[in-house]
């Protein structure tokens, strides 16, 4: 496939395609940018299939270095800059990049590393730069939640399979603008590069999420798609304080967390266009989004173009339609090779087509011989007023096995623990309900939006009182 920059920089050389807080490359340019990191890499005698690592926040560099290696045949390896040196030194046998470019305030975390070059644009001829779809663009870790980090490799043909999903599911023209504050880190972020370049639109990239910046691109009627996750789509509106957006915006999708209905309904009477979406890391991002004239988050909507779904018992026989049981996918997003992928992940499908996902599987509570989803019980929670987050884990019980106990964020003001209990009683079954709730300052969420369910249960057993 011809390099994607090269193409709009033929097509459309003096558009914009990438934008960051201020600054602004048209096509044109950025090929040359593209064109400085082939030579510094190929300068460095980098070897096809070589990763090339990057430990940094958001930054434009990032960007150009995702289509350099493209064109030589390496693989981007991203890694988390959140992270500890501890887990940063644990990765690097997972990844073995060649070699490792980091942002200067984060070279303490790996001094093996090597600050990002100033590179001069060079631009070049009249070419066709290509490369093989097969080949491995980059190098992702999971979120580690659970257990440890597992290493993904996304192909260029998963993400141009996912990117070309996408605009038949949202449309693609170049005049749109894909605002990213999300980590390039996590595929929820880095999927945009490819969407960008794939439609010749616009890649407005943060360095991380700013609520004032992003109502600031938003009111300048410069963002037409985003993606957030819950917890950031809350600190907007609570920003923006119930005030409509201005007309524009054509997508938010929202993912990598349960989506509380009372925040969906906000965001949408505020005329901010969400849609509720379920996806992973090893389908390149999406896996089902809601339509817009369906939109009602209360499911995570229907299959992106080309992907399959389907939902599973224990024997992988698929279970009628409304039945509980492990949500499979397949198709040209996924990184299996032939087959359905087991995601893990637990949900039914509705009277309607849509997905509902009730639970990651590792998340599930087994108490009495009742299976508990989570997310059930945090939906409730947070349709209480004054809950501004909540989530659930189990405690062991002699009993009953596992009981679910609850961690819940407050606004301020003293708070009933009692008539937030009475309020999941008329919501929830009564094994569903939590035997105890605790109110804390934050929970612990990656970058993802994600909760860190090893850290919620340390935080939950410092709550718990001595016996």
């Amino acid at each position: 496939m011809q390099c994607l920059v090269e193409r709009w920089a033929q097509k459309t050389p003096d558009a914009i395609a990438l934008s960051f807080e201020g600054q602004a490359w048209t096509w044109k340019e950025l090929h040359a940018w593209v064109n400085a990191w082939v030579l510094e890499l190929s300068a460095r005698r980098m070897q096809a299939g070589e990763g090339v690592g990057v430990l940094a926040f958001n930054k434009p560099d990032t960007v150009a270095l995702f289509h350099a290696c493209a064109r030589l045949g390496l693989r981007l390896v991203l890694l988390n800059a959140r992270l500890t040196a501890h887990e940063l030194s644990m990765l690097v046998p997972l990844s073995s990049p060649a070699l490792c470019f980091v942002e200067e305030a984060l070279l303490k975390k790996f001094p093996g590393g090597e600050i990002f070059p100033t590179l001069a644009p060079t631009a070049c001829g009249a070419t066709v730069s290509t490369y093989a779809e097969d080949n491995v663009a980059a190098t992702l870790f999971s979120s580690g939640t659970t257990g440890s980090p597992k290493r993904i490799e996304l192909r260029h043909r998963h993400l141009m399979a996912h990117a070309m999903a996408s605009a038949l599911n949202l449309g693609a023209e170049a005049q749109h603008v894909w605002y990213v504050c999300l980590p390039l880190f996590h595929i929820g972020g880095l999927v945009n590069i490819s969407r960008s370049a794939l439609y010749g639109a616009t890649l407005s990239l943060a360095s991380k999420f700013d609520v004032e910046l992003l109502d600031t691109e938003v009111e300048a009627g410069r963002v037409t798609h985003l993606s957030l996750v819950p917890t950031l789509l809350s600190r907007w509106l609570t920003h923006r304080a119930g005030k409509p957006i201005p007309p524009g915006m054509k997508a938010c999708l929202l993912g990598g967390a349960h989506l509380p209905l009372p925040l969906f309904v906000k965001a949408r009477e505020m005329g901010i266009p969400a849609l509720c979406t379920y996806g992973l890391t090893e389908a390149c991002s999406q896996v089902t989004t809601e339509h817009m004239a369906m939109a009602d988050g209360e499911s995570c909507g229907f299959p992106l173009p080309g992907v399959e779904l389907r939902i599973c018992d224990e024997t992988s026989q698929e279970v009628e339609r409304g039945e509980v049981g492990e949500i499979e996918i397949r198709g040209p997003t996924i990184l299996v090779s032939e087959g359905w992928l087991k995601t893990g992940d637990v949900g039914h499908i509705d009277s309607q087509g849509r997905l509902v996902v009730l639970s990651r599987r590792t998340e599930l509570i087994i108490s009495g011989g009742e299976n508990i989803y989570p997310a059930e019980i945090e939906r409730v929670l947070m349709e209480y007023p004054g809950v501004d987050d909540a989530a659930v884990c189990a405690r062991a019980s002699e009993e009953w096995g596992e009981e679910p106990m609850a961690l819940v964020v407050f606004s301020k003001g003293p708070w009933d623990e009692e008539a937030l209990l009475k309020h999941c009683r008329r919501r929830l079954a009564g094994y569903k309900i939590p035997k105890a709730i605790f109110a804390v300052e934050k929970l612990p969420r990656n970058a993802a939006g994600k909760i860190e369910r090893q850290k919620l249960q340390e935080m939950l057993q410092l709550l718990m009182p001595s016996t």
